[in-house]
């Protein structure tokens, strides 16, 4: 007979949210967290056992890691069974906001002040298209040209 194991919290679903309010609540050291998440957990990325559809951000992995659904064309409310949930699951998109929106927000939160950050995101999203696309390709051309011309 397995010996029994006792949390003190119990957080259902390894999605963003999940995971993240298991990390804060395991802050505090006496505390005992256990996460639960109905897809696997890949481990750190350095241990090599992610899947490639998982990786390349670019695209949805729309043919692994599904919940299961009614309308298979329906692809509004794809609902991922891994550690990290939508945000592991998903494509990759980087759209810049009105700078006027971004002037808005409040001191230190400029279009200006935040315009390096944004390029910096668009520029690794590149780096990371032409490690998974061989050079010259259609994908990561494509994508080098869409985010050259957001950034100018």
């Amino acid at each position: 007979m397995a010996t029994p194991v006792h949390f003190d919290v119990v957080v259902v679903g390894g999605g963003t949210a999940g995971c993240v309010l298991a990390a804060r609540l395991s802050e505090e050291p006496a505390r005992t967290v256990c996460l639960v998440e109905a897809g696997p957990d890949y481990g750190s990325f350095g241990d090599g056992r992610w899947p490639d559809d998982i990786l390349d951000g670019r695209w949805l992995a729309t043919d692994s890691h599904c919940w299961e659904r009614d309308d298979e064309e329906d692809r509004s409310q794809l609902r991922a069974r891994i550690m990290g949930g939508c945000s592991a699951h998903n494509g990759c998109v980087i759209l810049r906001g009105a700078p006027a929106d971004y002037d808005e927000w409040g001191p230190g939160w400029t279009a200006e002040k935040l315009t390096p950050s944004l390029d910096r995101a668009s520029l690794q999203l590149v780096r990371s298209a032409s490690k998974s696309s061989p050079p010259g390709s259609s994908r990561s051309r494509t994508l080098r040209e869409r985010t050259r011309s957001s950034i100018r």
